[in-house]
């Protein structure tokens, strides 16, 4: 007997066989419905088993992909909370075998559809969540930089114009995430930053024993800045601001800690000024020793010399004098080895001798033809130059007391003072000695013609090469002044 594909007509062959087989059997009539049921489902798996096996098959694979996409969106900033509740969710969806009845008449496929739609709500609330969580940390940021912008430095106060893209172009919960993280510690080293200047502002105020006194600051450093050709900064700007502050009845420490910080740049261009100018003192004494002894090369050195000299004059900022140290490096990296390779082999005296120009401002010891040391100098000014020829050093002392022979109310008076290292190579008061009065930068040439600091005749000297000077030299060592 052959069994129809037809559902039904495989029900009906079924129940036939297994009636006429009970029936054979002797069995009563109920346990014909029995078989009758078995002999459906064995049927019917035969039938149907292809289409459950599917069916299960298809949901598998759409737990799997919910299982991949929660993993994806934990990673992308979804939060763990809301996951494990669309996690436990689907643990619930019932997975019954393809013979169960529930799995005929229940929807797993409805449930899973709807973790889906949730999966979509759930990334969509966290987007919008962390959206509005980097707003409210940016607008606490600006909100702050804006009520402290005055204990803040300008990189600080600027905004930066990419933040608002940045936002609006992040596209996963982390990376908005990233975002607002960045702003809160960019407010937390706001804040640092303020409690730094204010705690430094206060420092400086009882530095300078009151606002009164950092005012005072301001006025002498500004003196000086002016008076070397140095740019003042925003110091000037500044003090008026706290003037104002403190007219006003205002405590004014916000601007003690502006003007304060002005100060300090200020001090550091004049200490950078006053370094350079060291610099350039020593470098000017090399090339007039070089011009002074014509060693090969000295007329490029004196060109160079002249182009540094000028513009360090006129440099006003930090920037210019770095390049004039630059330049003044290189100058002498080029003359002091000329120098050297030169040291010898001058015409002097023999033994021990003192050579001074007039024109370099420039006085040369020498040691057998070599020369042992050099130094700038300052000579006599117009109407009292030192005299030129040969002489020799004929009286030491230190210190010694040097006192005008001109009354006080003569322009060529000054006021008695004791010299140091003090030698004698002329008679009538013409020494070698040093000028307390006279700045380190003041010395070589041009010097002769500066009434401030040139002499009577005498030739002044800076207190470090004259100390050498006069522990070197010898009663009786030849001095030679020439023009």
């Amino acid at each position: 007997m052959g069994v129809s594909q037809d559902s039904d007509g495989a029900e009906t062959v079924v129940e036939e066989v297994a009636t006429t087989w009970f029936s054979r059997l002797g069995h009563p009539h109920w346990l014909v419905c029995v078989g009758a049921v078995v002999a459906i489902l064995l049927v019917a798996s035969a039938v149907d088993l292809p289409l459950a096996y599917r069916a299960s098959n298809h949901l598998q694979q759409e737990r799997a992909g919910l299982t991949s996409t929660w993993d994806h969106d934990q990673q992308s900033g979804v939060s763990v909370t809301a996951l494990t509740k669309l996690r436990q969710e689907l643990k619930q969806v019932h997975q019954q075998p393809w013979w169960s009845p529930g799995f005929w008449t229940q929807s797993p496929q409805a449930a899973l559809t709807q973790l889906q739609q949730a999966t979509t709500a759930t990334w969509t609330k966290a987007v919008d969540a962390g959206r509005h969580t980097a707003d409210l940390d940016l607008r606490k940021y600006q909100k702050f930089v804006g009520n402290n912008a005055s204990w803040l430095s300008p990189e600080e106060t600027q905004p930066d114009p990419d933040w608002s893209a940045e936002v609006a172009e992040a596209s996963t919960p982390g990376r908005i995430q990233a975002l607002a993280a960045k702003w809160v510690s960019k407010l937390n080293q706001a804040q640092q930053a303020v409690k730094a200047s204010q705690a430094a502002a206060t420092a400086a105020v009882a530095a300078a024993k009151g606002t009164k006194g950092l005012l005072g600051q301001a006025t002498a450093l500004g003196a000086t800045a002016k008076s070397d050709g140095l740019s003042q900064l925003a110091v000037p700007e500044d003090a008026s601001l706290l003037q104002q502050a403190l007219a006003s009845g205002k405590s004014g420490l916000a601007e003690s800690g502006a003007l304060s910080q002005q100060l300090s740049a200020l001090q550091a261009e004049i200490g950078l000024d006053q370094q350079v100018a060291g610099m350039k003192q020593s470098v000017m004494g090399l090339v007039d020793q070089a011009a002074f002894e014509a060693i090969p090369g000295y007329t490029a050195f004196l060109a160079q010399y002249q182009a540094v000299d000028g513009a360090f004059r006129a440099s006003q900022t930090a920037a210019q004098m770095d390049a004039v140290q630059a330049s003044l490096a290189s100058l002498e990296q080029g003359v002091q080895p000329a120098l050297e390779s030169n040291s010898c082999g001058h015409s002097s005296y023999s033994g021990k001798s003192i050579y001074i120009s007039l024109t370099w401002q420039e006085m040369i010891f020498y040691d057998n033809g070599c020369e042992v040391n050099a130094t700038p100098v300052t000579t006599g000014r117009p109407g009292e130059s030192t005299p030129t020829g040969t002489f020799s050093i004929f009286l030491k002392a230190s210190p010694l007391e040097f006192v005008s022979e001109y009354g006080p109310g003569s322009p060529n008076y000054y006021t008695p003072f004791l010299a140091s290292y003090a030698m004698e190579f002329l008679s009538g008061g013409y020494y070698i000695h040093n000028a307390p009065w006279e700045p380190a930068d003041a010395f070589g040439p041009g010097s002769e013609d500066d009434l401030a600091v040139a002499s009577h005749g005498c030739v002044h000297t800076p207190i470090a090469a004259l100390a050498w000077a006069y522990s070197w030299t010898s009663t009786g060592t030849p001095v030679v002044v020439s023009g």
